[in-house]
């Protein structure tokens, strides 16, 4: 996944449906699945593959849709650097990874992701193992 990829899809007023967090194999199954609902109607599961680190500050009890107002990919940030200096800590220099983070209007929401990398796959699609 580039940069590029993630930054040109159409966040603005899309909608995130269903947020899920496998960690069902420690270790080497760690990822975070959104499940996004676009403007133009159709639908994509964003799968964060080998997460590190995740932040996920949301209120819940509205009743209104959860829509983005802002999504940003980075390969450096100050975030970034903290989490790789907790790891080089436990002995595991940790590169290529990619800091996601997603904000959202109804309930003014934050989604930050630390991972290595990000699969899209349109709903109906199989996702991949």
């Amino acid at each position: 996944m580039m940069e590029s990829d993630f930054l040109e899809l159409p966040w603005h007023d899309s909608v995130i449906l269903n947020i899920n967090i496998d960690r069902s194999n420690p270790g080497e199954v760690d990822e975070l699945v959104l499940k996004v609902d676009w403007p133009e109607g159709n639908q994509s599961f964003l799968r964060f593959v080998k997460c590190y680190w995740i932040l996920l500050q949301m209120n819940m009890g509205f009743n209104a849709l959860e829509s983005v107002l802002t999504a940003d990919h980075m390969v450096e940030s100050e975030t970034l650097s903290e989490v790789k200096q907790v790891w080089k800590g436990m002995g595991r220099d940790l590169e290529g990874l990619n800091h996601f983070i997603i904000e959202t209007n109804t309930t003014a929401g934050k989604i930050e992701i630390i991972c290595k990398q990000l699969e899209i796959t349109a709903v109906g699609e199989p996702i991949k193992e």
